[in-house]
């Protein structure tokens, strides 16, 4: 793998450009409408509490369980039968310790909660090699749920919402490996900028990608930066007016 592609460089040149007010209101008004919109205040209000009660639990591990891996899968893949069976197929027993000189899932998931490489953390279980009907989305929940304040949650509606602000290159709906990087950057720096959390900001994205765009939003200039990784420090792009400036793709 080639170290532009491993610390995203080159997507990192898709600096977003958005009036900053804009957005963080309308990204707060998306994230209190999580998880369904058309219900009432309170009964959404209820449902994050029960849903931060049940993320809590996970916060700071090292390692888990597989009964632990078990309750991530259904919380990720409730209502989606088909998709919560092939993940736990993953964390069957006979896939869960190591054999035949092969690590488990439940290695591979401490060696990727281990990680400090931000590709590597995910790629460790969602690549070849790696757990079983995982992929980006079910891997990253773990990195999620153990590492709020790092990680978010690799998903295709947040995917989607960016792409539409304009924050994320164009590309296919399903969340890919190499969409990684870009996409954990652009909502690290919505969390920074807003002064939100990680899952806050992968709330409100999710809701937006149902809602037309904020009222007034631009959209993203793509200027494509071709520069070596030794060379890159930082890629800022600096106009009049307020914006939301993308920058520095490698490692939190």
């Amino acid at each position: 793998m080639d170290l532009v592609r491993r610390h995203g460089l080159g997507l990192c040149g898709y600096i977003g450009r958005v009036p900053t007010p804009d957005l963080c209101t309308e990204l707060t008004a998306w994230y209190m409408q999580y998880p369904v919109p058309s219900a009432p205040a309170e009964r959404n209000d209820a449902a994050r509490a029960d849903e931060d009660k049940f993320l809590a639990r996970f916060a700071g591990l090292a390692a888990l369980d597989r009964d632990q891996v078990a309750d991530l899968v259904g919380w990720k893949f409730q209502g989606m039968a088909h998709r919560k069976a092939l993940a736990l197929r993953g964390i069957s027993p006979e896939r869960w310790e190591d054999h035949d000189g092969l690590p488990g899932a439940a290695a591979v998931i401490r060696r990727a909660l281990a990680s400090s490489d931000d590709y590597q953390a995910l790629a460790t279980m969602a690549d070849a090699g790696g757990i079983y009907r995982f992929g980006p989305a079910m891997s990253s929940v773990i990195l999620a749920a153990c590492q709020p304040a790092k990680f978010t949650v690799a998903d295709s509606r947040a995917l989607k919402t960016l792409r539409r602000l304009g924050l994320m290159p164009p590309g296919p709906a399903e969340f890919r490996l190499d969409d990684w990087l870009p996409y954990l950057t652009a909502c690290r720096t919505l969390a920074r900028t807003c002064g939100l959390s990680l899952r806050q900001v992968d709330r409100a994205l999710w809701v937006g990608a149902s809602d037309p765009l904020p009222p007034g939003t631009t959209t993203a200039i793509p200027v494509i930066a071709a520069v070596e990784v030794a060379q890159l420090t930082a890629v800022m792009l600096s106009q009049a007016g307020p914006l939301l400036t993308i920058f520095n793709c490698g490692s939190y």
